[in-house]
């Protein structure tokens, strides 16, 4: 195959449409979150941990402490009072607070559905109480009030948030304050922050940006042989094990390789630094034998070795040391040989130990699963980019290009989509990000297959996955973390002419005699029907057809 390969060496400066205001518009555009604390203490914010709705130290940088007050039924629904209604949804799972089962009964938490009226999850704020303190009260019940739980107790970390008849005292007044564009300053430019938090922006130089499309890596989960049901995290300001929890931001890690073909071992691998989805914050090298692995900002623009580690070549079952770039005989170690939670992280001659070999794995639909809205998350996140052409573009409502559904002649009732790891047709439903694909062509001029038609990548829009062609005949397709930085003919495809009624074959790039089909095409199309990749007859299991979903209103993509 012809044409010469080109990549985008540098991001294209940020500029600003309004000198006056240097936010972006697609961040100008959306509410901020609030933080929400009471009279008591002003020093604890509402949170969630553990399904319960708490009160934790105040911490900007913890994503279960933002919230959305979301005011879409403020016009229909208000109280005996008047006082017009909102919903508060947590930022990072999409859960709102629901009224509790009664008087002096902990406030509950239920997926917020925008699209379903639901009076159980409404609340109205109060007159001023004191220093512009106010109740927080059911719609439907304005005498009870949220109430930090014991509130002649002194309110702590981890008091649980209840509902109980209103006195106004301390601990059942509250305040809520938008957080501003500057909460999490650590997050960094080109480093994506989790999905889960798609309207805090970043800081970059002076100015407050979106995390904008050079998040195209999924984050992945990052565990040691030991235990595999630990995963590395940060806590209290250290890199440590913690026990799984795909909801957790702080066990998600962006394994940045933009140092890769600058940058190696001596033994010739390349060089990346991790950085953590919730904080920005890269892993640097300890400052020594047995010491721990430290944390620091990460600046994208700074190339510094000692946030850059390597992995070695597979020393079981898929397992590799990570090794400090300019020392590999210095790994990431679980102390103890121990994987446990809260086990540290520390850096110790390697000697092939199962608390020494790691292993990173994108997350999958396990990853933040609730969705706001009735939209996916990912598709109204200006934070989480779109790639496409040559350029990278944060997701703007308005400028996005639309997703697509893919879906074959058999049955136009079942989509293209992920499950459990393997491509298959799942009932279409719009509202499934899994369902939503992207028709990646920024190889399109540079590579065609022998008939001369264009190359793409179909990238999954919750994954960040690409579906890479099968191991060969009546083989399952497979999936691959997306790097639109690396030409790998292994996640190309072409479309065919029109087969039937604009239903094209989805070739393999490099052999368009196999083509994507939908498993036993004879039988009837259903549910969880693996794709894999057979020769061509242009049956109707393999003949497809890719529209773009109808777009989706900039009002429902805002909390």
């Amino acid at each position: 195959m012809e044409g010469h390969h080109h990549f985008d060496q540098h991001l294209q400066p940020p500029h600003f449409a309004n000198a006056q205001d240097p936010t972006p518009l697609a961040v100008r555009a959306q509410p901020p979150t609030v933080k929400i604390f009471c009279h008591a203490n002003e020093g604890y914010c509402l949170s969630i941990r553990d399904g319960q709705v708490v009160l934790a130290l105040a911490n900007p940088l913890d994503p279960f402490q933002h919230w959305i007050k979301d005011t879409r039924h403020s016009t229909k629904i208000k109280d005996v009072e008047g006082c017009s209604a909102f919903v508060l949804v947590n930022k990072a799972t999409g859960e709102a607070i629901k009224h509790s089962l009664g008087d002096k009964h902990p406030a509950r938490l239920v997926l917020f559905n925008p699209n379903d009226l639901d009076k159980s999850v409404l609340w109205t704020e109060s007159s001023n109480v004191r220093n512009d303190f106010r109740c927080i009260r059911m719609v439907n019940n304005i005498s009870l009030t949220l109430d930090a739980l014991d509130g002649h107790v002194e309110v702590h970390d981890g008091t649980i948030v209840i509902n109980r008849s209103c006195w106004n005292g301390e601990n059942q007044i509250w305040k809520m304050v938008p957080y501003g564009y500057n909460a999490i300053p650590n997050l960094i430019h080109n480093a994506p922050i989790s999905l889960c938090t798609p309207c805090v922006p970043v800081v970059f130089g002076h100015h407050s940006l979106p995390l904008a499309a050079s998040s195209e890596t999924p984050a992945v989960k990052i565990f040691c042989s030991v235990n595999e049901g630990y995963y590395l995290s940060i806590r209290d300001g250290k890199v440590v094990l913690a026990s799984a929890n795909p909801r957790d931001p702080f066990q998600h890690w962006i394994k940045d390789t933009r140092h890769s073909t600058k940058v190696k071992d001596v033994e010739g691998r390349p060089a990346f630094a991790l950085v953590n989805n919730a904080t920005g914050e890269a892993i640097q090298h300890s400052l020594g034998d047995r010491n721990p692995v430290r944390l620091v900002p990460f600046n994208p623009h700074d190339l510094d070795e000692s946030v850059l580690w390597t992995e070695s070549s597979d020393v079981r079952n898929g397992f590799k040391s990570i090794r400090m770039v300019n020392n590999i005989s210095l790994t990431l170690d679980a102390l103890d040989c121990k994987a446990e939670d809260g086990t540290i992280v520390i850096n110790w001659p390697f000697w092939n130990g199962d608390n020494q070999i790691w292993k990173m794995v994108p997350y999958g639909d396990e990853a933040f699963p609730n969705l706001i809205h009735g939209v996916p998350i990912s598709l109204c996140n200006p934070c989480v980019p779109v790639v496409f052409g040559h350029h990278h573009h944060p997701l703007a409502a308005s400028s996005q290009p639309p997703t697509v559904k893919i879906f074959c002649r058999a049955n136009e009732g079942y989509n293209l989509s992920i499950r459990d790891g393997k491509v298959v047709l799942a009932l279409a439903n719009p509202h499934d990000p899994f369902q939503h694909w992207i028709k990646e062509t920024r190889h399109c001029t540079k590579v065609k297959d022998k008939e001369d038609h264009p190359a793409f990548a179909l990238v999954n829009k919750a994954t960040g996955e690409a579906i890479k062609q099968s191991l060969g005949d009546i083989h399952p397709v497979r999936l691959v973390p997306f790097n639109p930085h690396d030409l790998d003919e292994s996640v190309l495809w072409t479309e065919s002419s029109d087969v039937r009624n604009g239903f094209r074959c989805i070739r393999m790039v490099n052999n368009i005699s196999l083509t994507l089909d939908a498993l036993n095409g004879h039988l009837e199309i259903h549910d969880g029907r693996i794709v894999i990749n057979w020769p061509c007859w242009n049956g109707e299991n393999q003949i497809w057809k890719m529209e773009p979903y109808c777009t989706i209103p900039v009002a429902l993509c805002r909390l």
